[in-house]
């Protein structure tokens, strides 16, 4: 039998992910439960920054899932381009 991964680890993980970027994640909430990831929030770019929001957000997704624990995303983020 496989040993789960605590929820509030998997959160630090998928929050490290997040603050690696250079992005504004200030409105992003994270929480897990039972290994599923649910990310939610407005996703917006950094003062002085122009990143593709959905290319940022689809390589989060493709990172989170590859921790080991998660077993499923649920994506609630609004990309809000200003």
């Amino acid at each position: 039998m496989p040993v789960r991964v605590p929820d509030h680890w998997l959160k630090k993980l998928v929050m490290k992910e997040l603050y690696k970027r250079e992005i504004d994640i200030s409105r992003i909430l994270v929480f897990c439960t039972a290994g599923v990831v649910t990310i939610m929030g407005e996703l917006r770019n950094m003062h002085g920054h122009d990143l593709d929001l959905k290319v940022q957000l689809a390589e989060i997704e493709n990172i989170v899932r590859q921790i080991h624990g998660v077993r499923d995303i649920i994506n609630q983020v609004k990309v809000v381009e200003i």
